[in-house]
């Protein structure tokens, strides 16, 4: 059948054989990719004398020589390396060239040595569409690996549904007339599964120039077919929740110039799809937001950020300001190369106008109790003096005086929340100024301040300074803080026990370290997760106003700080505070646990 092939080297490519054409000097100019793999020729190496790619075993002057009418003969030739290639030789005489085909140990020429490793189906029919070979990979389509001879003389299209046959037998007759035709469609090869064919056809020739044959290869592309099918489906889903979602949505090129914008964006702002396009939502960015937008953007574009959220506000067409949460991300495409931004907007105005009616409350109520409080303290510090001159007056009428001293314990406790609520309303209102502040002098002022607390002459009190005379921190939130912790473990102290308190400070790499511990009655493990919150108690025994912790944490958040405790109930409790101090490195996510 090779004797039909023309020098065009049109099937040459489909062969498992050993195709070389030669020049009528004997230079090698053409190779197919059977021989290439033996040989490691490429056509980079064209044209190739004889005695490059001829061996010593092999007679030059008998090889170059060979007709067709000396049959097949042996010889071996040189690969690129140094490699032998066998093969039993015939040659093809044209005009200008010599067609040497080598079939390889193991091999004979037959109509049926296609490439078996080619991944395409491939066919050689006749002038009638019989099939003359072809591949394994189309035998295995047609379902007859086991049974090669039943396809030689049968007609292609009996492997093609009926309603399928006028179109392949029109794309035969067409590759008979000399053209090449390419067409994708739908096909079962008559055993029941549908599968996508990619189809090729076209003419080949013989010596003269008459179209005898026809090569017809067909891909299956079915996969692909159906990876494009579930991506438009997918598409389809795509625009439907980009038309339908409330949130708005915006699609930008890596540039940042808007190219798609949803109904939800729209309905946000006022303005249509059009006009958004048009301008791009930055000209509608309020104008004291644009800086941090095109900041957060650019950060997001150079790959400092995979995504970010921020709150901005938007002008609406009518001139209102629109409070929004927009988040932002790269979209790359299936080799992970950034190719869209984009970019979700919920309107947040309705949140955004509880939120300040919440913190005008808020302001509103720490304005009463700051003015209630203040009002109130005047008239309690004359009742806590009034005792003072009670007890002068009443010496040794002890029945008196016992009233007199329930009364007393009760202002001094509605004096101790009056100072309490005041000190909060303090500590939210100022900002931290960082001072060089005196640490030993603060305990010594707090223990004094804490003298009349019952058990107070009970308990021992133990310092341990490892710091310098000064430390920068801020004098009146520091003071809240050690104040609290030392009235917190007299408050609790074992009253079947002489009472320890243990106080250390230290000041090491710009951070301090205030433990205070006690050997009091302890926290029960229950309760321990409330004890920071407002206005709680812990056990019976407690007769403040359920605020000292709640005021000490407050403290420690305003200075950055972080609070940690142990305590086992009956043996004791220890608060240990880390707060950083001005010039520290330290971060509060960077501060111990």
């Amino acid at each position: 059948m090779y004797n039909n092939i023309s020098p065009s080297f049109q099937f040459f490519e489909l062969s498992q054989d050993y195709f070389l054409v030669v020049d009528q000097g004997g230079s090698l100019i053409h190779t197919n990719a059977s021989f290439n793999k033996a040989s490691g020729w490429t056509a980079k190496a064209f044209p190739i004398k004889p005695n490059q790619y001829l061996a010593a075993s092999a007679d030059p002057a008998s090889f170059l020589t060979l007709s067709p009418e000396d049959g097949a003969r042996s010889a071996t030739l040189t690969g690129c390396e140094g490699q032998t290639v066998e093969a039993t030789w015939s040659v093809i005489e044209q005009e200008d060239y010599k067609v040497y085909v080598g079939i390889p140990p193991k091999d004979s020429l037959n109509p049926q040595a296609l490439v078996d490793s080619y991944q395409q189906m491939a066919f050689l029919l006749d002038m009638y569409g019989n099939m003359i070979a072809c591949n394994h990979t189309a035998l295995k389509s047609l379902e007859l690996v086991s049974d090669e001879k039943a396809i030689v003389g049968a007609s292609l299209l009996n492997f093609i549904p009926k309603s399928e046959q006028r179109d392949y037998a029109s794309l035969i007759r067409a590759g008979l007339n000399g053209e090449k035709k390419n067409i994708t469609r739908r096909l079962n090869f008559n055993f029941g599964r549908d599968r996508w064919l990619d189809v090729n056809i076209g003419p080949i020739s013989d010596k003269d120039g008459r179209v005898r044959q026809v090569r017809l290869t067909a891909q299956d592309i079915t996969e692909r077919k159906r990876a494009e099918e579930r991506f438009k489906e997918l598409e389809i889903s795509y625009r439907s929740i980009f038309r339908q979602l409330a949130a708005g949505i915006l699609l930008y090129d890596l540039d940042l110039t808007l190219l798609q914008a949803n109904q939800g964006i729209s309905d946000i702002l006022g303005y249509t799809s059009e006009e958004l396009v048009s301008r791009g939502t930055f000209d509608f960015t309020h104008p004291d937001d644009r800086k941090r937008s095109n900041l957060m953007a650019r950060k997001l574009l150079h790959g400092e950020l995979d995504h970010y959220s921020l709150e901005k506000r938007y002008i609406h067409k009518n001139g209102e300001v629109v409070w929004c949460l927009l988040t932002a991300t790269i979209v790359s495409d299936l080799n992970g190369k950034p190719k869209h931004v984009i970019s979700v907007i919920q309107n947040i105005e309705k949140q955004k106008r509880i939120e300040e009616d919440l913190r005008f409350k808020k302001n509103e109520l720490d304005a009463f109790v700051h003015r209630a409080s203040h009002d109130l303290k005047g008239p309690v510090n004359s009742l806590l003096a009034l005792y003072d001159v009670v007890v002068a007056e009443l010496k040794g009428q002890d029945q008196a005086l016992e009233y007199f001293g329930h009364y007393n314990k009760n202002i001094r406790r509605l004096h101790d929340i009056i100072q309490n609520l005041l000190d909060l309303s303090r500590i939210k209102d100022i900002k931290a100024h960082f001072k060089p502040v005196e640490i030993r002098d603060i305990v010594d002022e707090s223990e004094e301040l804490l003298r009349h607390l019952p058990n107070y002459e009970n308990i021992t009190f133990e310092h341990k300074y490892d710091l310098p005379d000064q430390v920068h921190s801020d004098r009146t939130l520091l003071s809240t803080i050690i104040q609290n912790l030392i009235e917190n473990a007299i408050k609790y102290s074992n009253p079947m026990l002489q009472g320890v308190v243990n106080i250390h400070i230290k000041h090491q790499d710009g951070l301090l370290t205030i433990a205070v511990e006690d050997n009091g009655i302890g926290i029960k493990e229950e309760v321990q997760p409330k004890i920071f919150d407002m206005f709680y108690r812990a056990t019976n025994q407690a007769t403040g106003s359920g605020l000292g912790l709640y005021l000490l944490k407050n403290a420690v958040d305003k200075l950055e700080g972080k609070i940690d405790f142990e305590s086992k109930y009956g043996q004791g409790t220890t608060f240990t505070i880390f707060l950083p101090t001005e010039g520290a490195t330290h971060t509060a996510d960077a501060l111990p646990n």
